[in-house]
């Protein structure tokens, strides 16, 4: 599915495959190897048509690993990002399943926790967003604290725990957050707004796929033969989707024409044109009113201590006016960088960009600070940062966006904690690296030879130690191939390593109670039982993955297929009937959409 220039979907190639009997569900009978072969004829025949080799840059999918890991299979290259609906529901549906929302002070927990996924999904920098998580958990222990909202705290600590578990991998953080969008801006060479962050268009067009124009192909509520749904596909359904479309065009044309030298015709043309929406940029124009307000927040004392990152500043302010439901001020987090650019997650910035009254506190206290330190000869890190300065017109903050991004994919270092040792030479080193590039005026310097720190973990908190290297991908007839596309193959490992932790910890949990069960149960008695079959299908299953399980522990070599055992008994079964056995018929019945209960 592509999506034109007025934002509607455009079917871009049918892949039809068929589940396996017995699947309760479609979606649950992708394979990945189908779904490759699938996708090799669709790039074969793309580069056969253009004669030039079919290379898709970016695409976006659910939370599927399978059909992200058959894209890197057939596209190594390419950039993967996550439907945020299907992130959301996801974590909406891990949500539901703690069931803290009507015990004493879950409503407050729930604000909480909204307020952390926007957040995170609207995050562009990943120390800021692991910074986000860590004052999250720290007002969550606070809350705990108390008896009255205890158990609803425990539980939101559950889900922070699964949010830094399972999706605050930097590759993997990289596919679903704002960063991710304005990555594959910068790869493709379109405007922020051409990024579409969800497969909406997608889901759409299968609505209107199913319920109207194969509906018309039915007969008695049955589903189309295969012959017909492909004859019907091609000659039919695809054809009369793009005459649709060109005879839209047309009649807008032919409106435009009709309405040329009418007073007013022309404005009022010009705003029904949906007018697309960027991505913020700072950059530091003259405003009375914005400095003025920022200068209240300055003495109002609103702006918390800067923390120097080794990319930036990063800052805290609390709102004068926004509160959340407990009556506590908004904070707001600013963030100054190094490269000349800057961010806050107020709503004045992320709708117009610029530099709103809270960046302009910030810039106004980091050089306050820096020079009061300076005159003091204090041997702060902030001594040792660059003055940061921003862009002053939007024009110029849009080319430095995109060069950043390039350096962030060059090898940007990752999340580094100075907060447990500030003044130590590890800080100083890094701002002393940092205003040796500012002054060469390179920022696009070999980060390679620095070494990097990982994110400390909390005291009671399990957060995983995180990667911030992206594993690169080379291609010999591709020079101008990203650096960092091979994120999105460390996303895809980190994302089923998770998926099957929280397998393997639902199989786990029974076991202690099946070794106390196994002690009274003797052969004998099992024999003649009328379950003898699971036990047997049980152990058959448990041997199968067992040698899987060490050889990945071991890293060893690829194991044994998981159906070697039932192709052997299938193979011994049918040794007398050398005959071809054509396929059935799928005995599945017509399913209907089912709302997803899964948080993976």
């Amino acid at each position: 599915m592509g999506v034109d220039k007025h934002k509607h979907g455009v079917p871009l190639a049918f892949l039809l495959f068929s589940a396996p009997a017995g699947n309760k569900s479609t979606s649950s009978g992708y394979d990945t190897s189908i779904l490759v072969k699938l996708l090799l004829h669709w790039k074969e025949a793309m580069s056969l048509y253009r004669q030039h080799r079919f290379k898709p840059a970016v695409a976006i999918t659910d939370t599927d690993f399978k059909e992200r890991g058959a894209l890197l299979n057939v596209f190594p290259n390419i950039r993967l990002l996550i439907c945020r609906f299907h992130l959301r529901q996801a974590w909406t549906n891990h949500q539901r399943k703690l069931r803290y929302q009507n015990i004493p002070g879950g409503s407050i927990i729930q604000d909480w926790l909204l307020t952390l996924e926007n957040q995170l999904v609207h995050s562009t920098d990943y120390t800021m967003a692991w910074d986000t998580v860590r004052q999250e958990i720290s007002m969550l222990k606070q809350l705990a604290a108390k008896p009255l909202c205890a158990a609803a705290a425990r539980k939101g600590l559950d889900h922070v725990q699964y949010l830094s578990l399972y999706w605050m991998t930097h590759a993997l953080w990289q596919g679903w957050s704002e960063f991710g969008r304005l990555t594959a801006a910068a790869v493709t060479g379109v405007p922020i707004e051409a990024v579409i962050p969800t497969t909406n268009h997608l889901e759409s067009f299968n609505g209107v796929l199913k319920h109207k124009h194969l509906k018309r192909w039915s007969r008695g509520g049955r589903r189309v033969r295969v012959d017909t749904l492909v004859t019907v596909l091609a000659t039919k359904i695809a054809p009369s989707i793009f005459q649709q479309r060109r005879l839209e065009e047309e009649e807008r044309i032919m409106l435009r024409k009709a309405f040329e030298g009418a007073p007013g015709a022309s404005q009022l043309l010009d705003n029904t044109q949906q007018k697309p929406i960027e991505a913020p940029v700072a950059f530091l124009e003259p405003d009375a009113r914005r400095d003025s307000d920022a200068a209240r927040i300055l003495k109002l004392n609103r702006l918390g201590a800067p923390t120097v990152q080794p990319t930036g500043i990063q800052l805290a302010c609390w709102s004068l006016n926004t509160a959340n439901a407990s009556g506590t001020a908004v904070a707001y987090a600013i963030w100054l960088g190094y490269d000349s650019t800057a961010s806050c997650s107020c709503a004045d910035f992320r709708q117009r960009g610029g530099a709103c009254k809270h960046i302009r506190a910030a810039i106004v206290q980091v050089r306050a600070l820096r020079e009061w330190a300076l005159s003091n000869r204090l041997h702060e890190p902030i001594v040792y940062t660059p003055s940061i300065k921003l862009p002053a017109d939007k024009a110029s903050a849009l080319r430095l966006r995109v060069h950043a991004t390039r350096y962030v994919l060059s090898g940007r270092p990752g999340a580094v904690n100075t907060s447990e040792n500030k003044q130590g030479p590890g800080a100083v080193a890094w701002a002393a690296h940092y205003v040796n590039e500012a002054l060469q005026g390179g920022l696009l310097g070999d980060l390679a030879g620095v070494d990097e720190e990982g994110i400390v973990d909390s005291e009671d908190e399990e957060i995983l130690d995180v990667e911030s290297e992206v594993d690169e991908e080379s291609d010999n007839d591709e020079i101008n191939e990203p650096i960092g596309a091979g994120t999105s193959v460390r996303g895809l490992a980190d994302q089923v390593i998770a998926r099957t932790t929280y397998a393997l910890k639902k199989i786990l949990k029974p076991i202690p109670e099946v070794h106390a069960a196994l002690d009274h149960i003797h052969h004998r008695d099992l024999e003649i039982s009328m379950h003898r079959d699971e036990y047997e299908k049980c152990a058959n299953e448990l041997e199968l993955l067992t040698p899987r399980l060490r050889g990945v522990l071991r890293r060893a070599g690829p194991s044994a297929p998981s159906t070697q055992l039932q192709g052997a008994q299938v193979q011994s079964l049918s040794q007398h009937n050398t005959a071809t056995t054509p396929i059935p018929a799928s005995p599945e019945k017509r399913q209907y959409r089912k709302n997803s209960r899964s948080f993976h």
